[in-house]
């Protein structure tokens, strides 16, 4: 019948395990992506990179000298889905700001989707009331996520 839908073959497939690593450059199965990596730990992210086959986005941190924060995203983000690489360690708080601006700026620049991959999340541990009944941290780092924002995280 002209028309008619048409099973295709089954392929073969092997049952032999790969060996060494995987594909070496995955960009071409992954066009619309774009890797950034905050101050915190930018050998991590270049291992990431390194892996993927694909180059770290051009990124510019600076601190003012009343130590606020500023980001330039130095390439456009249109349409890409972008990862920001940013780990809790070292200044916790200096890095989770520097975060949470570098998203900002990938949504204004109208990023089709930003993840944060946080390798080891600030705050996580404190998830009990002190006796002095110190504000739940953890609670307002996920309300973060709750904004007008709407980015995903990945814990590590």
């Amino acid at each position: 019948m002209p028309g008619a839908f048409q099973q295709c073959p089954p392929k073969s497939v092997s049952q032999e395990k790969p060996q060494g690593h995987p594909e070496k450059n995955l960009s071409s199965r992954m066009p619309n992506i774009k890797v950034f990596s905050g101050s915190s730990h930018p050998d991590l992210t270049q291992r990431i990179v390194d892996r993927l086959g694909i180059d770290t986005g051009k990124v510019v941190t600076k601190k003012f000298s009343n130590l606020e924060t500023c980001v330039e995203i130095g390439e456009s983000v249109r349409g890409e889905d972008v990862y920001i690489v940013q780990s809790g360690s070292g200044e916790v708080n200096d890095n989770l700001m520097e975060l949470l601006i570098m998203i900002n700026a990938c949504k204004i620049a109208s990023a089709s989707r930003v993840t944060a991959v946080i390798p080891c999340f600030p705050y996580a541990r404190q998830d009990k009331k002190d006796k002095n009944m110190e504000t739940d941290k953890d609670r307002h780092v996920e309300k973060w996520k709750s904004i007008e924002w709407k980015f995903r995280v990945k814990y590590l």
